[in-house]
């Protein structure tokens, strides 16, 4: 195997190490993704929509889609797995709850407010309401965006982490666009990268 062979199995490696650390949310998960990113300098990763998935309905400039509904707490990505738990996202203090099924959300555009609406199997888990006007989320091209980004500066990691997820609901339930991209220094190296991955919260009856 040449260097060049080498160094190309090595990203590889790298962004398949991406991938399944994209379930997690926390810190750690920012500074090791900056870490994996040390050997190529950059990464770039683009998952497409999946074509068997129900359209996206288009919205006209920065209006608010309205995404109410009953969802699974669960996604399903583009291979039909499930992973990345909806409430841990979008409901800090969710974070320790692991028996979250279901996320209902009413959207008002009249107070441009979000209530969000966890539920468990015992009922209403956590219920929490989001403002527009207080930056908890906005809506930018067609889509209900949340946003968490972070300032990384620990274990030889200096970086600014940004996080996006983008909501809309189709026919199947509710599609999120979660992008994650970072920039910074790790043991004095320049690194930056981006990803994007599909997830799908199917309809909750």
């Amino acid at each position: 195997m040449d260097k060049n062979e080498h160094v190309l199995g090595k990203k590889t490696r790298n962004l398949r190490a991406i991938k399944l650390l994209g379930f997690q949310g926390s810190m750690k998960h920012s500074i090791i993704i900056l870490l994996l990113l040390i050997t190529g300098c950059t990464s770039n990763s683009n998952q497409e929509y999946p074509d068997n998935w129900a359209k996206i309905p288009k919205i006209m400039g920065n209006e608010c889609p309205d995404i109410s509904g009953k969802y699974e707490n669960i996604a399903t990505n583009t291979k039909g797995e499930s992973g990345l738990n909806l409430a841990w996202l979008i409901l800090p203090e969710s974070k320790d709850k692991n028996d979250i099924n279901s996320i209902e959300l009413i959207l008002d555009p009249l107070h441009n407010s979000l209530l969000i609406v966890a539920t468990s199997d015992e009922g209403v888990f956590i219920e929490s309401t989001l403002s527009k006007q207080n930056e908890e989320f906005s809506c930018k091209q067609g889509a209900l965006v949340f946003e968490n980004n972070q300032f990384v500066n620990e274990h030889g990691v200096i970086a600014q982490n940004w996080r996006s997820y983008a909501v809309n609901k189709t026919a199947d339930g509710l599609v999120m666009r979660y992008i994650d991209s970072a920039t910074g220094v790790a043991f004095l190296v320049p690194i930056t990268g981006s990803h994007k991955y599909w997830y799908l919260y199917k309809k909750k009856t």
